[in-house]
């Protein structure tokens, strides 16, 4: 019903150029800064999963205290947060970091905050199904 009541008041562009998706990945492969990104960030989200998925385990069949789940997953975000933010603190990065640029910048916030808003609904899905896993755990664990 929507769309019938639209009007489209800018004409499309119709691209009739084909893309060439085995050149794309050929030259996403050949560009290995590129690559090095998208393996990092797989591997730092695989890596994070895993690691609070198995302190969870352990601490509920290992150590068959399901209460100290919360506390380990805090030290493992902790854990994860300092190993993130050591290169910028030891100015190994490209970024500077500091108080004074974000203010300079402070017109351009919004275009950060879009930028990483998906970042903080993913981490804020995980935390939401970690909360959820605990508490599962918990029910399942004093019986065990």
């Amino acid at each position: 019903m929507l769309r019938k009541l639209t009007t489209e008041r800018v004409e499309p562009v119709i691209n009739d150029q084909k893309t060439n998706y085995l050149k794309t990945l050929i030259s996403f492969f050949k560009n290995k800064h590129m690559l090095g990104v998208t393996i990092s960030s797989v591997a730092m989200l695989a890596l994070m999963m895993t690691v609070t998925t198995s302190i969870q385990y352990t601490f509920m069949i290992y150590f068959k205290n399901t209460a100290l789940i919360s506390i380990a997953t805090v030290i493992s975000q902790t854990i994860s947060f300092i190993l993130l933010i050591i290169p910028f603190l030891r100015n190994k990065t490209i970024v500077d970091l500091s108080i004074k640029k974000i203010a300079k910048y402070f017109s351009s916030l919004f275009e950060i905050v879009r930028t990483g808003f998906p970042s903080l609904a993913r981490q804020g899905l995980a935390t939401l199904s970690t909360i959820v896993m605990n508490n599962v755990a918990a029910n399942i664990g004093n019986d065990a």
